[in-house]
């Protein structure tokens, strides 16, 4: 398999991961029968999108060939870190309306856990990098 379709391959399999925890945790403990489901994943699906474009644009730019598993690895991390984290987060910030969009859907846990997410990844990434260019050295 080439660079580029190994690259594709696993950055799919790493969305496909992280997409899949964003629905499982819409609709694990919520069954909406009024439509209000439509907007919540939209509005969710948007920050998931977001990060996974600037999590393919860092894997892209900075990763090499041999660690492209990493993006596997860190996306199963970041799907834990979250359904693990959400529902204190979700907690803290319950009574905030500035989280909210439409009323009922919070924001917060996407924006703390995601942010951190990808403050993380790059930091990582630039580490693992240079560990890799110190060691030919």
């Amino acid at each position: 398999m080439n660079t580029k379709n190994k690259f594709t391959l696993l950055l799919i399999l790493s969305s496909l991961i992280v997409l899949g925890t964003n629905l499982y945790y819409n609709f694990a403990d919520l069954i909406i029968s009024d439509g209000r489901w439509k907007t919540i994943v939209s509005v969710t699906g948007l920050f998931v999108i977001v990060y996974l474009i600037l999590f393919g644009l860092v894997s892209k730019k900075f990763l090499a060939e041999r660690n492209y598993y990493f993006m596997i690895v860190f996306s199963i991390i970041l799907s834990i870190f979250f359904l693990t984290l959400q529902p204190a987060i979700s907690r803290a910030f319950q009574d905030n309306r500035a989280f909210y969009v439409a009323g009922y859907v919070l924001t917060a846990p996407y924006l703390i856990v995601l942010g951190i997410g990808i403050v993380a990844y790059i930091t990582l990434v630039l580490f693992i990098e240079r560990l890799r260019v110190k060691n030919k050295v």
